[in-house]
């Protein structure tokens, strides 16, 4: 498949809008929160989505050289 990289970049960016949306989505589409109740939810998934995809960040690409994991020591 030849993409042009625009056109890449831009259906991964759609990608990661409706995954992060979609939560929220589902949870605008229940029947089992009205009202206020369904806002906080809303607020709370996008809020804990982004949180986690920074902890998730923040986990794997900040890690300093030194804390690299050694292989045990070979008994002789």
């Amino acid at each position: 498949m030849n993409l042009d990289p625009g056109t890449f970049v831009a259906i991964w960016f759609a990608l990661l809008f409706v995954m992060n949306a979609l939560p929220a989505i589902i949870v605008f589409g229940s029947n089992r929160a009205v009202g206020n109740d369904r806002v906080l939810w809303i607020v709370a998934v996008l809020f804990t989505s982004w949180v986690g995809f920074l902890a998730f960040m923040v986990v794997t690409t900040l890690k300093p050289e030194g804390l690299a994991l050694k292989p045990p020591p070979t008994r002789r």
